[in-house]
């Protein structure tokens, strides 16, 4: 897991304005949270600045937030002492869990903000699901959101820069994101992201964050939740929605072992057939069917789940966590004329020198393009407008 103690100071940026309250952002989750009793024990291992630990800690739940980011836990306490909300928060990322908590704790494991792509590969993302499965009781569940990256790999490396400004605590800022799209999917990919903030002497700061990730793909995922005894119960997945969220129950430890006994059988079968027939290896499972067929109609999954694809390995150890902060402070009014006319296209090659992704983000402030918050008119004509504001959660 890497980084965001830069991010963690500007974090409500990344944060839609529907979900800036916690009890909104908890109220998104309500479908699950309905099947739980008004004192649940509920664990949100990647809580960012609180907004859904709080939440749930006012709907009378008892809450543990975690994360991997010191500065993250700190903001989550003080939001909790600003709500008065009865949160435990806890520095851990997710392999260290176990270290913390007992098997067998919580009714329910939120795993959002699209963070599970920070785990190292399938190696560290298995890890991590073995660690969430442990701390959930028996017919516990895991409620798990995601960025579709068959969607983001397709796009390939670019940058992409919010076309509205977003204020918060009575500042205005631009977010601008830098996408580095590595060739093939279990290696190391990373994202930048950097929030330019502009004052009311029109000063401009940006801070900015360079974060690892490993992306996978909807299957992998599907194959890795039933590897550490979790079926899926609900499934958004949608080859053409930018986000879906997983719902999957924790298996009692017999009836895991008799479903995957089941499925030895049935694969020694197929295969004892196909031999007798037609002496070939037997076929490999059928995918899972397509989007449509799925929750898009409201359907469950099937409870079989395809074998992982080939390329579907261990990634090499991590790289240390990159961190880049740029604290430039220029009168806006001296930045370039025209920033930003058309919509994000593939980063350029190389200048000399290169620009930062603070020299974009300060050029973005410039921009005609941008419109001041969502709803106003933009400072001209061109834009981004085909570009939606862009939010974590």
């Amino acid at each position: 897991m890497t980084g965001y103690d830069v991010l963690a100071e500007v974090y409500e940026w990344l944060i839609s304005d529907a979900k800036l309250p916690p009890a909104e952002f908890a109220a998104s989750f309500d479908d699950v949270l309905d099947l739980l009793p008004s004192n649940a024990h509920v664990l949100d291992c990647s809580c960012g600045t609180g907004q859904l630990a709080v939440g749930l800690a006012g709907r009378g739940m008892q809450v543990v937030a975690t994360d991997a980011s010191e500065a993250m836990v700190r903001r989550t306490a003080e939001l909790s002492e600003e709500f008065g909300a009865s949160v435990r928060a806890v520095r851990a990322n997710w392999e260290e869990l176990p270290d913390h908590f007992q098997d067998n704790t919580f009714d329910m494991v939120f795993c959002v903000g699209n963070s599970l792509h920070h785990a190292a590969g399938a190696t560290g993302r298995g890890a991590a699901l073995e660690s969430m499965s442990r701390l959930l009781r028996p017919g516990g569940r895991l409620v798990l959101t995601s960025r579709t990256w068959e969607l983001v790999r397709a796009r390939g490396s670019r940058l992409e820069i919010s076309d509205r400004l977003v204020r918060r605590n009575g500042r205005d800022a631009v977010v601008v994101y830098r996408w580095e799209i590595a060739p093939h999917w279990e290696e190391e990919h990373h994202i930048e992201i950097a929030i330019a903030q502009v004052d009311a002497t029109g000063l401009v700061l940006v801070r900015s964050e360079l974060l690892s990730c490993w992306p996978y793909r909807y299957e992998e995922l599907e194959v890795e939740l039933h590897r550490v005894g979790l079926q899926t119960e609900l499934s958004t997945f949608d080859l053409e929605a930018e986000n879906y969220m997983v719902v999957a129950s924790k298996v009692a430890a017999e009836n895991a072992t008799a479903f995957a006994l089941q499925e030895v059988l049935a694969k020694r079968g197929a295969m004892a057939t196909d031999h007798r027939t037609t002496r070939t290896p037997a076929p490999s499972p059928s995918p899972v069917p397509p989007a449509d067929h799925r929750q898009r109609t409201g359907t469950r999954l099937p409870p079989q789940t395809p074998t992982p694809p080939a390329t579907a390995r261990a990634a090499w150890p991590p790289r240390p966590a990159h961190q880049r902060t740029a604290a430039a402070v220029t009168p806006a009014l001296t930045l370039a004329a025209a920033a930003v006319t058309q919509p994000p296209t593939p980063l350029p090659k190389p200048t000399s020198p290169p620009l930062r992704l603070s020299d974009y983000a300060h050029r973005a402030m410039a921009s005609p393009s941008i419109a001041p918050h969502e709803g106003e008119e933009r400072r001209g004509a061109a834009g981004c407008g085909s570009q939606p504001q862009h939010v974590l959660w």
